[in-house]
């Protein structure tokens, strides 16, 4: 009994600690009152759909939630998006700063529940490396493309990193809501 009560305590503190930045955003739009679980499907979606069908699935949730993909009309200053976990139970986290509706920085990891960054990782590295990629090599491409572009949408896959793509889009969408409504 005691066993089970605590792995149901444990479930809740991980479940919240997860959704804490879909908890904050959850009020982004006044007409959708479905944000937070529009957002855990997509989440669910990005980890477990082809590719291709994401990449439709997250275009039309962007359009039809009206969610920012560019920091026109955002706050300036430093913000984090976080997602759920994935099914390898790493959470991915974008900083972006920004100023004068630019963005002007981007940092970008995926972490595990150690707090051990993938960026650090070199098991996963070398995994990753048969791909023809590495967990770097792949983020700070996309940090950059969004620098430059300006706009999620416009940031391309990097060859052996597909899923990070839209795992690194998710997050910035989420930071992009938290600077429109100034949730530091």
């Amino acid at each position: 009994m005691k066993k089970l009560l605590l792995l149901l305590i444990i479930g809740l503190v991980t479940c919240t600690e997860y959704e804490t930045d879909l908890d904050k955003i959850n009020n982004f739009n006044k007409k959708n009152n479905y944000l937070k679980a529009n957002m855990i499907s997509l989440h669910f979606m990005i980890e477990t759909d082809d590719p291709a069908d994401t990449d439709t699935s997250f275009a039309n949730l962007i359009k039809n939630l009206d969610l920012p993909v560019t920091a026109k009309g955002c706050k300036d200053g430093k913000y984090t998006g976080t997602s759920p976990q994935d099914a390898f139970d790493f959470y991915h986290q974008v900083e972006l700063e920004i100023k004068d509706e630019k963005i002007i920085s981007v940092k970008y990891d995926e972490y595990n529940d150690e707090g051990l960054s993938k960026r650090k990782n070199k098991i996963y590295g070398r995994q990753m490396a048969k791909e023809g990629t590495s967990p770097e090599a792949a983020y700070d491409k996309m940090q950059e493309m969004l620098k430059a572009k300006q706009s999620l949408l416009e940031v391309d896959g990097v060859s052996g990193a597909t899923y990070s793509l839209y795992r690194f889009r998710y997050a910035v969408v989420i930071a992009l809501i938290k600077a429109k409504m100034g949730i530091v």
